[in-house]
């Protein structure tokens, strides 16, 4: 834990050669300042290769006739070799250049999963830039610092989540409530309806139209069964219901039984999902209403023992650096980002004594669906959603590894102060009420 000590670090060598850079791609401005960076990397002797998400999209600019990138013209296309296709499992980048905001931030984070990260030289081009440091006018005197040699740099570190579902405890009893007599019948109904459909659905079996009665006998015993009839592909029709062949209508049926199989093995067993089981969030993991209509039940283990149990419209773990995210919009405090742990918070908890919690580095917390709550979504940083059922969760802790943001000498000497600029002038924290008289209002 001694490593993890101090915010910031003084860089003893640096070895930057194999950058990568990204940049928000949906804004000409970070393209536009993304080419004029890999410009001056050109005239760097020492850079072996320069990584990018779009090889050929950053080549096709270096040979535009473009106005607005005419700066370009003079570059040497001979370095366009040195540019190399950015893949996690084969690339050795030093340095990672951010040009956008806070969100492409978060997105770059994505990109290394569980991978250790080069440490990130971030230039804002975003609507807030809350994470970002540097304006991308000053790029040249910021990266002269970065890669000169002779001159000091800091890296800042910046905590992240790691979220592990829990996909395979579906049968369990709730440790910190039991299943009344109504939610127990509803559960037994939903177990045993797939078998209840098979058994339904002997009907016709000697290859004839289906009559206008049994369609009719057929739906009701649908309905009774809590079963959707959009999820039951017989199509009647006055005119040609006997004309539908029973063949076809048994490759519906054969499909419907699928479907509902399907959702009772999710019920119990889970699917599994198609990405890995481990997620990573630099701001925040949170779990929502899948339903809008409807407010989730989520039981909160600590380390393993029952905490609580809170009825929302969801649950954010946030890190420090996600405190000042959605964690603020749903009324969490706002903490420096460099403390070392993470926060429990709701979304418009139906209680009015619940109050935002953090935990340190080490400690576990637990959140999982309890039996009568509505489907919810695991979402990482707003870059991945998950949907999640009864009995289904995620465990949150704090990532092993770290996000380290670079800072020139002349910015940590006053990284107090740019701190403190960011809560006051970025997010307007204690700004003062104006009186501001009618007559004002209506001049504006």
């Amino acid at each position: 834990m001694d490593n993890y000590a101090y915010h910031t670090r003084k860089l003893e060598k640096k070895t930057f050669k194999r950058p990568f850079i990204i940049y928000k791609n949906t804004s000409d401005d970070a393209l536009i300042y993304c080419l004029k960076i890999i410009q001056y990397l050109f005239d760097l002797e020492f850079i072996e290769k320069i990584y990018v998400e779009d090889v050929e999209l950053i080549n096709t600019g270096f040979r535009t006739d473009r106005e607005e990138l005419s700066f370009i013209k003079n570059t040497n296309i001979e370095n366009s070799k040195k540019i190399s296709h950015f893949e996690l499992s084969k690339s050795d980048s030093d340095i990672c250049i951010v040009i956008g905001g806070d969100g492409t931030i978060l997105w770059a984070n994505h990109i290394f999963k569980n991978q250790t990260r080069p440490p990130f030289l971030a230039f804002n081009l975003g609507t807030l830039g809350y994470m970002a440091t540097y304006c991308c006018q000053n790029y040249k005197s910021i990266l002269d610092d970065v890669f000169d040699f002779k001159t000091n740099i800091y890296y800042e570190k910046r905590t992240f989540l790691k979220g592990k579902f829990l996909l395979k405890n579906q049968k369990r009893e709730s440790s910190i409530s039991k299943l009344d007599l109504n939610t127990e019948l509803k559960r037994q109904s939903s177990a045993i309806s797939a078998q209840a459909m098979q058994n339904i659905l002997q009907v016709n079996t000697n290859n004839e139209a289906i009559s206008k009665q049994n369609y009719y006998d057929l739906e009701n015993k649908l309905k009774h069964l809590d079963i959707e009839k959009e999820n039951f592909e017989i199509t009647y029709n006055s005119i040609n219901i006997e004309t539908i062949e029973k063949n076809e209508v048994k490759l519906n049926l054969k499909e419907l039984n699928k479907r509902e199989s399907e959702n009772m093995n999710s019920y119990f067993d889970l699917n599994d999902f198609n990405e890995d089981k481990i997620i990573y969030a630099l701001n925040d993991i949170t779990i929502e209403r899948k339903n809008l209509t409807h407010m989730i039940n989520t039981e909160i283990y600590y380390n393993d023992e029952p905490l609580t149990i809170i009825k929302s419209n969801g649950i954010i773990i946030a890190t420090p650096t996600g405190s000042t995210a959605y964690s603020l919009s749903a009324g969490g405090t706002i903490m420096h980002y460099g403390l070392d742990c993470f926060i429990l918070n709701s979304v418009c908890a139906f209680s009015l004594s619940f109050r935002p919690i953090a935990f340190p580095r080490g400690e576990k917390l637990k959140i999982i669906l309890t039996p009568e709550s509505n489907e919810g979504v695991v979402i990482n940083d707003g870059i991945n959603n998950y949907d999640i059922s009864y009995g289904q969760g995620i465990e949150v802790e704090l990532s092993d590894k770290f996000v380290e943001f670079i800072l020139i000498e002349k910015f940590y000497k006053k990284k107090s102060m740019l701190w403190k600029q960011k809560i006051i002038h970025q997010l307007g924290w204690n700004n003062s009420f104006k009186n501001v008289g009618f007559s004002e209002l209506e001049e504006n």
